[in-house]
């Protein structure tokens, strides 16, 4: 991702849960997320939407967020899963995802 600090903000994402996976990388669940130096062109639609993370309970990374004076932007209670959606460094939404016992990719 393009980052205007790439080392800064990947320190603010340890914040959100992330690892510390070099100076301007993180790791999540097995994933990383590499930071480059620049901006993204602003357009109508961005072409990355939300970085997600799996989770065991949503309601726990609500929790924590308030702890944190982190902004959770919604929450969506859908039929087979259950997510809180955060604001991320530089304003990356971060969705924490947790699947319901009925969960099916069919």
């Amino acid at each position: 991702m393009w980052s205007a600090s790439p080392t800064t903000t990947a320190e603010e994402y340890a914040r959100y849960g992330f690892e510390p996976a070099g100076p301007a990388r993180v790791e999540v669940g097995g994933a990383f997320v590499e930071l480059h130096e620049g901006s993204a062109a602003v357009t109508e639609r961005p072409l990355l939407n939300h970085v997600a993370v799996l989770v065991e309970s949503a309601d726990e990374v609500i929790a924590d967020a308030a702890d944190l004076a982190i902004e959770v932007e919604s929450v969506v209670d859908a039929a087979n899963t259950y997510a809180a959606f955060l604001v991320g460094p530089e304003r990356v939404r971060i969705e924490y995802v947790e699947h319901k016992p009925t969960f099916s990719l069919t």
